[in-house]
């Protein structure tokens, strides 16, 4: 587990003041939605889990009782409203928060249901949605204490396993087919739920920075032979810090990791702009000397401070 003050371990891990990640409930009968839902509020710091009927419902009330219930009204009013039923009858003393139509009546009723039944309704979150909206509804139920910085140690995130690439897809403006994706690192923790960079990335003293780089290397061009068995190959992009490539043994590791496979168009290795201003000579050598490997550098984070 991260590191954590003495005083902060004696607290009782109450919600709203704990350390732990929030647990939500997503219940939709769509997949799409599903997925969409758990991905969004996993990033905002949600422990998620999944269901599609009240039976799945009661049965996660059971094991562990989430803090938010989100229902999508792709379900039917009579089902959620069954559902709204199961939680009173459990006693749920967490947030119900709805996702449904604008000026639906049946939005309206299951909402005003769940208000006789007691439960703790948040305002419905209307489609079609985007995460801002959801993020704004949700926000108050996030813990209200700044989380310990570093919370997870970098060796202890690659000794354990829990490091993982995430995805975003690149698409082109023109033909609105995927161009590409970029690798997003992660650690999915087994209390705080799923953390982002800041909360584990080493500084640039720490010997772990070079190896949680060559995970990420490792790890995207596995994947991308995934991609190519399962649908098609695709480019993409990772993140490395402007010190990776000071040594040259670390540089040939990478060039010798690319694929010789004739659907492998190459490698972007995006590096934050900060450290290309301070570091200009050894970007410019590196993406030269990357060309000849397929490899491309991208500037990232492009900002008022680029000369």
């Amino acid at each position: 587990m991260g590191h954590q003050q003495p005083e902060q371990m004696n607290k009782p891990a109450t919600f709203g003041r704990r350390k732990v990640a929030p647990r939500v409930c997503v219940v939709d009968s769509k997949p799409h939605n599903q997925k969409f839902l758990g991905e969004t509020l996993e990033e905002l710091g949600f422990i998620v889990c999944k269901c599609t009927q009240v039976g799945e419902l009661s049965g996660a009330l059971d094991t562990q009782t989430p803090d938010l219930v989100v229902v999508g009204l792709s379900v039917s009013g009579i089902e959620a409203a069954a559902m709204l039923e199961a939680l009173a009858t459990k006693a749920f003393d967490g947030n119900v928060l709805l996702l449904g139509p604008r000026d639906s009546l049946m939005v309206r009723a299951v909402q005003e249901l769940g208000e006789r039944l007691g439960i703790a309704m948040l305002p419905t979150l209307t489609t079609p949605f985007d995460s801002g909206g959801l993020r704004t509804i949700v926000a108050k139920l996030l813990p209200t204490e700044a989380v310990p910085n570093p919370i997870i140690d970098a060796a202890e995130a690659l000794n354990e396993g829990w490091l993982e690439l995430w995805y975003q897809p690149k698409f082109n403006t023109h033909t609105l087919q995927l161009s590409g994706v970029e690798a997003l690192i992660r650690v999915r923790h087994p209390t705080w739920g799923v953390v982002p960079p800041a909360y584990f990335l080493p500084d640039k003293t720490d010997p772990h920075r070079r190896v949680l780089s060559e995970f990420v290397i490792g790890r995207a061009i596995d994947d991308w032979r995934n991609f190519v068995a399962q649908h098609r190959g695709v480019t993409i992009a990772i993140n490395l810090p402007i010190d990776f490539f000071q040594d040259k043994e670390s540089v040939e590791r990478l060039r010798r990791r690319m694929p010789d496979h004739p659907a492998f168009e190459g490698l972007i290795i995006e590096i934050d702009a900060a450290d290309v201003i301070h570091n200009l000579d050894l970007a410019k050598y590196t993406a030269k000397q990357l060309r000849f490997s397929n490899i491309a550098i991208s500037i990232d984070n492009l900002g008022s401070e680029w000369p």
